[in-house]
């Protein structure tokens, strides 16, 4: 058997005693192999000359994986590809805005009766005396005071809720539920109530996350319950901040997140756009952290906004400058079916930052 194996050795090596450098293993068949690449094999290749191995394609289903954990997708883009994508943003949130035009001046005549802006009269005389009762101003302050306390009742803001029975497992062993015998009661590998129990811990972290670690939560929460009766709808913002390292809970008001009017839920209308306002040393932190593209902005013109959001000094070089971010569905990978995206661009320059 030793001479066998010595023959098959010799016969395998190389003439001249020359040594041979190991192979790769070889992945069986239907097997996976780490080692393999595909190479290019032109026609008419000068033997002996090296063979450049031909990049492997990334397929649309690992690109989207890949950019799901990309803090800037857009930085892989090319201006060619960005430009466009800015002015469709620009375009479609006005076309958004027009369509509630009417809505928008109804809603800024609320607000001035609840501000009670008085507005100068003519009738009957020039000048006649303009009173505004603070009947709204007293309506949305009355259903704050009693809306807040209930909301935030013992400090139990979040309460958890259960799904499907909370009954408990019994413990079962090779004969049959597990006994104590000493009290003669059934032994319990779930206990009834845990679920109930679980949720109830889960909801008492949330109210400390809520009420505790985001400060921002309950004065946010205090404007929203004042502009709720006035206006009607108000949405509220919650992310992951990575500057701060926690959560975020902002309040953005109606007349800042603009949907389409005829949409019939936010759920099934293909946009929504915040207009959102970040102060110079905003963006540069997002630029430096890696999280915006850098650019050159066009400060926001006065009277660009509505007058419920107010208007920026162009003389101010800190003052705030006005962006869009879009949640939209783009088709960014080519594969004729869009994926949501969230989309930031400028107002005045309709350049992609995010």
């Amino acid at each position: 058997m030793a001479e066998l194996e010595n023959a098959l050795a010799a016969a395998a090596a190389p003439p001249g005693g020359a040594e041979m450098s190991p192979e790769p293993p070889v992945a069986a068949a239907g097997e996976f192999d780490p080692n393999h690449r595909w190479q290019s094999d032109p026609e008419g290749a000068v033997p002996g000359g090296t063979v450049e191995e031909a990049p492997e394609p990334e397929d649309s289903r690992a690109r989207l994986l890949r950019w799901a954990q990309s803090p800037n997708i857009a930085a892989e883009l090319t201006e060619e590809q960005l430009g466009p994508i800015g002015t469709l943003v620009k375009r479609e949130w006005q076309i958004d805005v027009d369509s509630r035009a009417d809505w928008q001046d109804k809603v800024e005549k609320a607000l001035k009766l609840a501000m009670q802006v008085s507005q100068p009269k003519s009738y009957p005389w020039p000048q006649a005396s303009s009173i505004v009762f603070p009947l709204m101003t007293t309506a949305a302050m009355q259903f704050a005071a009693r809306a807040y306390p209930a909301i935030i009742a013992n400090k139990s803001v979040v309460k958890g809720v259960i799904q499907g029975r909370d009954s408990g497992v019994p413990a079962v062993g090779p004969q049959g539920p597990i006994v104590d015998p000493q009290t003669n009661e059934p032994v319990w590998q779930v206990p009834p109530g845990a679920l109930q129990a679980r949720a109830d811990r889960i909801g008492a972290h949330m109210s400390w996350q809520l009420l505790s670690e985001q400060p921002e939560w309950e004065p946010e929460t205090d404007q929203l319950l004042h502009q709720l009766p006035i206006v009607g709808t108000v949405f509220r913002k919650s992310y992951f901040d990575p500057a701060q390292r926690r959560n975020m809970s902002l309040v953005v008001p109606a007349l800042k997140f603009v949907v389409n009017y005829w949409a019939k839920s936010l759920e099934l209308a293909p946009r929504g756009t915040e207009e959102v306002e970040f102060y110079p040393y905003e963006i540069r932190t997002k630029e430096r952290a890696g999280l915006w593209l850098e650019r050159r902005y066009t400060p926001t013109p006065p009277g660009g906004q509505s007058p419920a959001q107010g208007t920026s000094d162009p003389s101010d070089e800190d003052a705030p400058i006005l962006f869009l971010e879009q949640h939209r569905w783009l088709d960014l990978d080519g594969d004729n079916y869009p994926e949501p995206y969230t989309v930031t661009v400028d107002r005045e320059g309709s350049q992609v930052v995010r």
